[in-house]
């Protein structure tokens, strides 16, 4: 009977292993994401051949989670059951372009399995925006659900209000009192919001009015003015290092300021992210030479994007 016991306690944790080619000797941390902040759970080191193993006493819980691998990040979505799981990618494939997001596989978390085949099914363009929505609609976890519309770019637009409605419903049911079902119930005031003020025709920028002025801070925290550059040619661009269109684009930004920056034309980027080392490291590695980025680092309740009824990204305003 004692034995029966020791072997029942030994698998009621969860194990999170695998092989990370190129990642010898690098830590992994083991996270929970929040809409607002990350949890540190766990680390650990990888190995010499590039293996690592993350053992829990406890299950985890159902959440949304990631493993951080220096800068570069693997999503992981859990429904508190699993027990062996198991990832495997090559940290010089991953994130080295923004369709190489999710360069990984992941075996023994089945949301997580959707997840990874549903957007490297998505950046192959073996389906669109609609598979996408229907993944979002009938997934079994809505955590699922959750990850899934946050990472597609035409999802934060009014008119998949419905859509972020139903998946804040399900969470509410599935989850009521995590802080996933309150954080994004909060978070869809705003598209709320700019659905009320489409619907009304509401129109906050006149053309030939002067532009409303934005005051965030940039990178170290100075507070930067988009009416300091009055007499300027000014492109305010709105944009975020998640957004794969907007990194595609951002190519042709960097040609157009070179070619005028000297005739007085000047960018002015405002960026939606959430996480600020995220979007210093798209800055550095898209060549964006200039001094103005800002961002509240408030994703989609970004004050400037409130003000200017961005309601999808890349946008850019001629000021």
């Amino acid at each position: 009977m004692r034995r029966h016991c020791f072997s029942s306690c030994q698998n009621k944790g969860t194990e999170i292993s695998g092989t990370i080619k190129n990642g010898a000797n690098l830590d992994v941390k083991f996270d929970e994401l929040m809409l607002s902040q990350v949890l540190p759970i766990e680390k650990t080191t990888i190995d010499g051949s590039g293996n690592f193993k993350i053992s829990l006493e406890n299950p985890v819980k159902a959440g949304l989670y990631r493993l951080l691998i220096g800068r570069k990040q693997i999503n992981l979505i859990f429904n508190g059951t699993e027990k062996n799981v198991k990832v495997e990618t090559d940290l010089n494939e991953l994130g080295i372009t923004p369709d190489k997001a999710i360069a990984y596989k992941v075996v023994g978390s089945e949301d997580s399995e959707t997840y990874v085949r549903t957007f490297t099914d998505l950046f192959s363009g073996k389906i669109g925006a609609t598979e996408v929505q229907k993944v979002v609609e009938e997934a079994k976890n809505p955590l699922l659900s959750l990850l899934t519309i946050l990472q597609v770019e035409d999802f934060a637009k009014p008119e998949f209000l419905p859509l972020h409605q139903k998946v804040a419903a399900r969470l509410n049911e599935s989850y009521p009192n995590s802080p996933y079902a309150k954080e994004y119930r909060a978070s869809l005031q705003v598209l709320e919001n700019q659905m009320a003020m489409k619907e009304a025709g509401a129109v906050a920028i006149a053309v030939g009015q002067p532009a409303p002025d934005i005051a965030l801070p940039n990178p170290n925290g100075k507070i930067m003015k988009l009416s300091a550059l009055k007499g300027k040619v000014v492109l305010l661009d709105f944009w975020a290092s998640w957004c794969g269109p907007c990194r595609r684009a951002n190519p042709s930004v960097v040609a157009a300021y070179n070619r005028y920056k000297d005739k007085g034309f000047v960018v002015f980027n405002v960026s939606l992210d959430r996480d600020r080392q995220k979007w210093v490291e798209a800055i550095k590695q898209d060549n964006l030479a200039w001094e103005y980025h800002v961002s509240d680092l408030r994703f989609w309740d970004s004050k400037a994007a409130q003000l200017y009824q961005v309601r999808a990204i890349p946008q850019s305003i001629f000021d």
